[in-house]
């Protein structure tokens, strides 16, 4: 997964279209990727740590943890909830730049549904 988020980075780094205004969906699109990224290199270490210590289940453990496994924990939701806050800024501007682009969203969008509807 690391690899296909390091070539899709690498591939719109030199992607450019003229309907995203000042690369702002293209930026947030690589915001998000890189933030999974940290994802993907943090619960490995964490699940390793849980290894080490011979724990099952984090919830079980919470009194009985080591300090880098907690640390580790605590990273990984620092980085979710940054995930979560790039995640809303990419919706938002995706659906800013299918409206700028003239591009349709959904088939509910769609300009020929009225045309449709006719042979329903």
């Amino acid at each position: 997964i690391q690899k296909e988020i390091l070539s899709s980075t690498e591939i719109l780094g030199k992607i450019s279209c003229s309907k995203d205004q000042n690369d702002k969906f293209k930026n947030e699109t690589i915001l998000m990727f890189n933030c999974y990224n940290k994802l993907y290199e943090a619960w490995p270490l964490f699940l390793e740590e849980m290894d080490n210590e011979n724990i099952d289940n984090y919830s079980d453990y919470n009194e009985n943890i080591s300090e880098n496994l907690n640390s580790l924990y605590n990273t990984i939701i620092e980085i979710e909830e940054e995930a979560m806050k790039i995640r809303a800024e990419f919706e938002t501007e995706h659906v800013s730049f299918v409206k700028e682009a003239g591009l349709i969203m959904s088939t509910e969008d769609h300009p020929l549904n009225e045309e449709f509807e006719k042979y329903e």
